[in-house]
């Protein structure tokens, strides 16, 4: 915990101190989504210190567990705020204000705050409310309860194995399967049997899915079976799998964080790829290593689909990944 402290500290002390009239709130808030990872006994909130100014902006410390936020979580807010805002194409202010505000921080969250800013000559106020951080508050609070509030699941990094390598590797081949738009070519009613077969059971079978114009992106099934109960309506036992667009707010907001905080690719702004699996009974589960590979070869196969492909009953996808050619079977 000291070495990442530390760490921000020293970026920090290479900023300017402004001298206008100009104040940052910082305080610890829980963010109003509950979140339940596969394991989860029950459902939880992330919290995280956010770093709102008078001027107008906000930005806050990576989202986490309650028992997991740090003290040097005020300060992170506050280096993302002058340095690293992760927001597309945001502007780093690359300056520090002459005072922070605070209202109840945790105490050695607190202290290590005090003793920060004072080595960077900022003054620390203590103040009852805390205005701006309020009304950043209500307005996420407000998004929350609409219908593009995020989707309440945990982190593509919580798939077991994942790597950051992985997430990068996946985000540049749903931005390219995007933009390649296959379903233009491909009708969504068709499904594919993958060989080699994948090691899980749903995920053997797969369908190009965006010719309707509603949902874009691939969706899996176990048997065709599955995929008629599916567009019926109706959800089969286990997991179900898919790997769609939503817009960027609607994104799991774990992954909304690491997507700015790594600068990820994007293809738009409404095509934030969430690959997911989901149950019956509303449990949510982000993909293992092996899955998310299977995903990222299969969009890049699909995205250098040919537009003069025929209608073949057998298809040959050079993926370029490590998964290698994929053979799919009309069924």
């Amino acid at each position: 915990m000291a070495n990442t402290f530390n760490f921000s500290l020293q970026r920090l002390k290479t900023l300017p101190v402004k001298t206008h009239d100009e104040t940052w709130e910082v305080d610890v808030i829980t963010m109003p989504v509950s979140i339940r990872e596969e394991g989860d006994a029950a459902p939880w909130n992330p919290v995280c210190a956010i770093c709102a100014s008078t001027r107008g902006g906000a930005m806050f410390s990576t989202p986490c567990r309650p028992e997991e936020l740090t003290d040097s979580a005020a300060l992170e807010a506050i280096a993302s705020f002058a340095q690293d805002p992760h927001v597309p194409e945001a502007k780093p202010l690359e300056f520090l204000p002459p005072r922070v505000r605070v209202s109840r921080l945790p105490e050695s969250m607190h202290e290590a705050l005090a003793a920060s800013l004072d080595e960077l000559g900022i003054h620390l106020e203590v103040k009852t409310e805390l205005p701006m951080v309020q009304e950043f508050t209500n307005t996420i609070a407000t998004i929350a309860e609409s219908s593009d509030s995020p989707i309440p699941a945990g982190s593509i990094l919580k798939g077991r194995g994942v790597t950051i390598d992985h997430v990068r590797s996946f985000a540049e081949a749903a931005a390219a399967f995007y933009l390649a738009r296959p379903w233009e070519r491909i009708h969504s009613e068709t499904l594919w049997f993958i060989r080699p077969q994948p090691k899980t059971r749903a995920l053997r079978t797969c369908a190009v899915l965006g010719m309707g114009g509603m949902e874009f992106g691939l969706g899996f099934f176990a048997s065709s079976n599955a995929q008629s109960r599916a567009c019926m309506g109706e959800l089969p036992r286990g997991t179900v799998w898919s790997m769609t667009y939503e817009p960027f707010e609607r994104a799991p907001i774990l992954d909304q964080e690491l997507w700015c905080k790594e600068q990820l690719t994007l293809a738009a702004e409404d095509a934030f790829p969430i690959p997911i699996g989901y149950t019956e009974t509303g449990r949510f589960s982000r993909p293992r290593a092996d899955q998310l590979a299977l995903m990222d070869a299969l969009l890049r196969g699909f995205s250098a689909f040919p537009e003069d492909h025929g209608d073949y009953d057998e298809l040959v996808l050079d993926t370029g990944t490590p998964e290698g050619e994929l053979t799919l079977s009309r069924i």
